[in-house]
């Protein structure tokens, strides 16, 4: 099989334009664009492959190929809008999981008879929202992360307890072993909420 790749200027250039146009998002490292490049790159030269062995000169499979790719640009921009809709989609996941959860968490404080508020289940669900927000941006790891979470979020329960008690909504024993029971919900799902978010940028490393 006839093989230009190192020969043809046109596919040289080709990458240099994408390169360049790379290099102007500064969200990319300059080594995660030579990351992208050389992905592109290996995209582009098994097309060219294909068209050669379809029968193609090696001319007319280097135009088919640019043509086929478009410009540098667009290659590029392909390439971005992937990550992009890969990063919305975990984060949209990671904000439904934390609301539902802690959401649902205030109902185990709830008055036994019944008598159940959508006031604490809303509270919850906006600490939800909060936590998985900081689980994306957070620089700590999983299991401090968590931690701290733990700890935040039973205090805040422990005082919606403590009001329960004041209006003997229940007891202060009850109170006190409902919050030691959520103390540890609280604190997996903050190391889960933020492990699967380190694990997502590790697959998406790779990936690239």
């Amino acid at each position: 099989m006839i093989n230009l790749h190192s020969e043809d200027d046109r596919i040289a250039h080709f990458m240099e334009t994408v390169r360049e146009a790379l290099a102007s998002d500064r969200t990319l490292s300059p080594d995660l664009t030579e990351e992208v490049v050389s992905e592109i790159r290996s995209h582009l030269l098994a097309l060219y492959d294909a068209y050669l062995e379809l029968g193609y000169s090696a001319e007319e499979a280097v135009t088919l190929t640019l043509t086929k790719f478009g410009t540098a640009d667009r290659a590029a921009g392909r390439r971005t809008t992937r990550k992009l809709s890969r990063h919305a989609i975990v984060t949209m996941l990671h904000a439904v999981v934390g609301i539902v959860s802690f959401a649902v968490a205030p109902m185990t404080l709830e008055n036994p008879s019944g008598d159940f508020s959508l006031a604490p289940m809303i509270l919850g669900g906006l600490t939800g929202f909060l936590i998985s927000h900081l689980s994306i941006h957070s620089k700590t790891r999983a299991t401090h992360f968590a931690m701290k979470v733990a700890a935040a979020t039973s205090l805040g329960y422990l005082g919606y307890g403590l009001l329960m008690v004041s209006q003997s909504g229940m007891q202060l024993q009850e109170c006190l072993l409902r919050v030691a029971i959520l103390a540890p919900t609280f604190l997996i799902l903050g190391f889960v909420l933020r492990w699967s978010w380190l694990e997502q940028n590790k697959s998406t490393e790779i990936a690239r």
